[in-house]
């Protein structure tokens, strides 16, 4: 139950606008709640996906949810696609925010902390890093939060300075076991199935795509396994479902303990079933087997591209052989899904044709359970290195293209007008675009005439139902 809480209130608002759909609770925004909780705050958890039809691009009920809050502080957790539609809200919500202390945090705010400060005067302000000490201390107005890391904010003399300042690097950040716990209990009743576990911070690969070193640091930390375990428990017991998903990019980095933690959860006198995020070359077969027994039901395996020139000057440590390797090995006991990206600035159409030929082969490399592969348009972050480089030369993507024509609205200004703080909504310019989207639209049609024969061979008897064949897509996302 939640602690007993002083006058001051927060409105935790999470914004997203994934794929899941109200499976998952928002994780960032009850971490918040539970380190709030702990000081006592009152707050109130506002979940955009659980709204029926809330996108995006939805301005208008985006301002009546805001308009409702009576709370003192509002908390925005916000993904990439979000930053427009926040980014004009408040904008449009301005005077009738003139009391309250606006502040905004997330992975999408990487980079672009100084752009929000400028443009969106309602702000106090914004959380680049880890927020479960930092932002409380703010709320209370804790004595020297001020230049803390992970904080860009307005100068002393907020709202009227315009100086801002940043994050000072260096400063250790806490051990996971000391912050406090997300507050599952806020789950109760709200229909979500999957709990999402994070057991550990920070990521040693540097990927030039990619946002986490920034957000999280390169250094991993984790959360002692028996502990995760725990945490994994009382999730269950507020969340409708046996079934979580470990969110942590980094959790196959250390052999011992994703044994450790597979060895905690098979001592339990309960079971859930669990996916998880690994690399090529991480899981062995001792490892493998391992996660198989403790109930790990599916491998997202992150491979970035299928030509190795090209993984090279993206990434580190990964080889095409590798991953074809760990797909044969972990589809002997765990089903795999291989999520891959093309589009980088630099990918010439050779590198994109072997990505492509590559997942469409991946399912016949199965051990012998599902293999499926995915394809993913590159989205740019403005927090990364490959956007420092090549961030100038980004194009709307296709779906986005037509907002041009219906400039009438702020939103669709925006995010027609500003690919920094709706890079969500770009593309990199990528050589022969419309040669790649020409043979990934056939290469699907093939595959989809695949499915329904396969589909008309099983219900005949002639195929079994373990066929590893699952059709690649892009992803929306």
């Amino acid at each position: 139950m939640q602690p007993a809480s002083r006058q001051v209130s927060v409105a935790l608002v999470a914004l997203r606008f994934g794929h899941s759909r109200g499976r998952l609770p928002p994780l960032g925004a009850l971490s918040l709640a539970g380190a709030l909780s702990e000081r006592g705050i009152a707050w109130e958890l506002i979940d955009g996906e659980r709204r029926a039809g809330f996108s995006a691009t939805s301005l208008d009920e985006f301002v009546a949810l805001v308009e409702r809050i009576e709370a003192d502080v509002i908390g925005f957790s916000a993904f990439h696609d979000a930053i427009p539609l926040l980014v004009v809200g408040l904008e449009q919500l301005a005077p009738k925010l003139r009391n309250r202390r606006i502040m905004i945090g997330g992975p999408a705010v990487v980079g672009i902390e100084q752009r929000l400060l400028a443009r969106v005067p309602a702000l106090e302000a914004v959380i680049t890093g880890e927020a479960e000490t930092l932002f409380p201390d703010l709320v209370d107005a804790v004595p020297g939060a001020l230049g803390r890391p992970g904080l860009a904010q307005r100068g002393a003399n907020w709202p009227g300075a315009r100086a801002l300042q940043t994050a000072r690097p260096g400063v250790s950040l806490p051990e996971l076991g000391s912050l406090p716990e997300p507050a599952w209990w806020w789950c109760a009743g709200k229909g979500y199935c999957v709990v999402p576990l994070s057991m550990m911070r920070g990521c040693p690969f540097a990927c030039s795509f990619c946002e986490v070193e920034a957000h999280m640091g390169r250094r991993v930390r984790r959360l002692d396994p028996a502990q995760g375990v725990r945490r994994l428990e009382r999730a269950l017991a507020h969340i409708d479902g046996r079934h979580a998903q470990i969110l942590d990019d980094a959790f196959a980095l250390q052999r011992s303990y994703c044994l450790d933690f597979c060895r905690e959860l098979r001592g339990q006198p309960w079971r859930v079933s669990f996916e998880i995020f690994a690399r090529p070359g991480l899981l062995d077969e001792v490892t493998i087997e391992a996660l198989a027994a403790a109930g790990c039901c599916k491998v997202y395996l992150g491979l970035d591209a299928g030509d190795d020139e090209l993984l090279a000057r993206v990434t580190h440590r990964q080889k095409v052989a590798d991953a074809v390797r760990s797909v044969r090995a972990i589809s002997r006991h765990i089903p795999v899904e291989v999520n891959m990206m093309w589009g980088y600035p630099f990918e010439t159409l050779e590198q994109f044709a072997r990505t492509l030929e590559l997942c469409a082969e991946l399912p016949e490399q199965s051990g012998g359970l599902p293999v499926r592969g995915r394809l993913h348009l590159l989205q740019p972050s403005v927090g990364t290195a490959l956007f420092a480089e090549h961030g100038r030369a980004v194009q709307l993507r296709d779906e986005v293209g037509p907002l041009r024509q219906r400039a009438g609205s702020a939103l669709l200004r925006l995010i027609a007008d500003d690919p920094i703080l709706a890079a969500a909504f770009y593309r990199y310019a990528t050589p022969d675009y419309a040669e790649k989207v020409r043979r990934l639209r056939v290469h699907e049609a093939e595959q989809q005439a695949m499915v329904g024969r396969a589909q008309r061979h099983r219900r005949s008897g002639a195929i079994g139902a373990s066929s590893g064949w699952r059709l690649p897509r892009i992803s929306k996302e």
